[in-house]
């Protein structure tokens, strides 16, 4: 493995680590018990359901994000980035062309591969909680309408990101990491 992949793969897992860490603080500093500084204010009832729908929805980021890691690791280990590479490289549509291709595919089988979670999320947890307004067709339509926009909007941005590493030679990456640090710094 090279020196950038061994640094992508610790960076993946060091983030996994460091937002479960954060959730599991989180969660340890929850008290069902309302504030004094919200009595009166707010209704202790509807406080502990809203800590009650926090402690259920980070659990479950839990398995959503347990699950996405370990979809890149199978992906990773099992050479599937190698191989879409070569299969959209056999397809010889150009490098603009064959990057969209390429993560429009990742993108498309990620949201496809996650689309069990997000049904239970809106028609389990939600419902439960009684936040759910959303039956079956609606929450079809939304999805397909996600991905137009991912789609019309996404597609246009990311060719253009692309032709501009294309065209702005090997230290684009420069001009970017200028151009970011710029901005967060403007």
């Amino acid at each position: 493995m090279s020196v950038i992949a061994s640094i992508i793969l610790f960076a993946i897992i060091a983030d996994f680590l460091m937002n479960r860490i954060a959730d599991f603080l989180n969660l340890k500093m929850l008290r069902n018990d309302l504030p004094e500084e919200f009595r009166g204010v707010y209704d202790p009832d509807s406080y502990r359901r809203s800590q009650e729908y926090l402690r259920v929805n980070t659990r479950f980021g839990w398995i959503t994000s347990g699950f996405n890691l370990l979809l890149i690791l199978v992906f990773w280990f099992g050479k599937g980035f190698s191989l879409l590479d070569q299969w959209v490289r056999s397809l010889h549509t150009g490098p603009i062309i064959s990057g969209l291709i390429y993560i429009g595919t990742l993108v498309l089988v990620k949201t496809v591969l996650t689309l069990p979670f997000s049904m239970y999320e809106t028609f389990v947890i939600e419902e439960r909680f009684g936040f759910n307004k959303t039956d079956a067709r609606t929450f079809a339509v939304d999805f397909f309408k996600g991905l137009g926009l991912a789609i019309l909007l996404g597609g246009p941005l990311l060719a253009g990101v692309l032709w501009f590493f294309e065209t702005a030679g090997p230290h684009a990456w420069r001009l970017c990491w200028m151009t970011v640090t710029l901005y967060m710094l403007g």
